[in-house]
């Protein structure tokens, strides 16, 4: 029989460490000292191959301690030991732990039964004035943006697609800092989810253009190539 879990984490992509990214979190028995689920990981240095293990954690003097629950599943053992291991990274293992720690702890505070990304719903529209961009490139915190002037709250947030057809993203709201986005794949993100990066994107520095684009994107192209590969 099929038992409902008891709360669901599919936030924004969270970093755990160098590229390694976790999508979902799933837990599916909580007590008052044990806990069991299992969490989606995306690595990113295997083409963001995304892989889920099971997990179990205990409560000790306060903490969750976590570990990968062992089952057919296994890849990584300590022959010697017995203990499995979720990647054959010792610090991606750490941090993993470490998440799912915080987020029994989120749960238990807040009791939320699921945490899902909200998408824009709001209105769409472009602006037909001149062109901005000159405004743009030199927006800073002492001659802001002003995205509201432009758009009167009818676009997505941090986002604006200037009468030129040039993309943009505002990549520091606290410093009023604008990029340009080159990746349709960021953008199309960028709108979805009101001007929220969900996925890892990075700064680009080419030999002609300089903007945001997926981490992903730059992987499929080849742009990036890790040092373990």
């Amino acid at each position: 029989m099929n038992v409902e879990p008891v709360h669901i984490w599919e936030g924004s992509e969270r970093n755990l460490l160098s590229y390694y990214y976790a999508t979902k979190l799933t837990i599916k028995k909580l007590t008052g000292k044990s806990a069991e689920g299992e969490i989606c990981v995306k690595d990113y240095i295997e083409c963001g191959i995304e892989f889920s293990n099971p997990w179990e954690a205990v409560l000790e003097n306060g903490n969750w301690i976590v570990s990968r629950k062992k089952d057919d599943s296994c890849f990584w053992m300590n022959k010697k030991t017995g203990e499995v291991f979720f990647t054959a990274n010792c610090g991606v293992n750490d941090a993993i732990k470490v998440f799912i720690s915080e987020r029994i702890k989120d749960f238990i505070s807040t009791g939320i039964a699921k945490i899902s990304l909200a998408k824009y719903d709001g209105p769409i529209v472009r602006y037909v004035g001149s062109c901005a961009c000159d405004r743009l490139e030199l927006s800073c915190k002492q001659n802001p943006f002003s995205w509201l002037a432009f758009t009167a709250g009818k676009f997505p947030g941090r986002c604006f697609l200037c009468s030129c057809g040039m993309q943009w993203w505002c990549s520091d709201p606290n410093d009023h800092l604008w990029e340009k986005v080159f990746d349709e794949k960021a953008w199309e993100m960028l709108l979805t989810y009101n001007g929220i990066d969900v996925k890892p994107i990075v700064f680009f520095e080419g030999a002609e253009i300089k903007g945001v684009k997926l981490l992903q994107t730059l992987v499929d192209n080849g742009l990036i190539v890790f040092s373990n590969k």
